[in-house]
């Protein structure tokens, strides 16, 4: 069975499309990394969307020689408006993750403050 890499991953599935038939997987999982990496840190508010944006293409004049020497040439300027949308998509959905994750703990600490000041006006 198939997995749809597009659903659970449109970054990583364009990364897979435009390094098609090169052989250059280390380079495709680090541009990978470090896009998920710029994506993160725009998620936590360490980068704002001008500076997400400039390393989002340095990253890209990079991965379009590696591509251009591979005899893969691509527009560096489309390829990285295209990959700066996947980022920040994909900061959305990270802060949404973080969003989750941190009012599960809220809610878990709220029910163990619960019980506990049950516990203790029960003696």
């Amino acid at each position: 069975m198939a997995v749809d890499v597009s659903a659970i991953d449109p970054l990583l599935d364009r990364l897979n499309k435009l390094f098609a038939g090169t052989g250059l997987v280390r380079e495709k999982m680090e541009v990978w990394t470090l896009l998920r990496d710029i994506a993160r840190e725009h998620a936590l508010g360490n980068l704002t969307d001008v500076e997400t944006k400039m390393y989002v293409s340095e990253a890209v004049k990079r991965l379009a020689s590696v591509l251009a020497a591979a005899g893969k040439p691509v527009s560096a300027e489309q390829l990285a408006e295209q990959l700066y949308a996947d980022v920040l998509a994909l900061s959305t959905r990270t802060v949404s993750a973080l969003r989750t994750e941190v009012m599960h703990k809220v809610r878990s600490r709220r029910e163990r403050a619960r019980i506990r000041s049950e516990f203790e006006s029960l003696l």
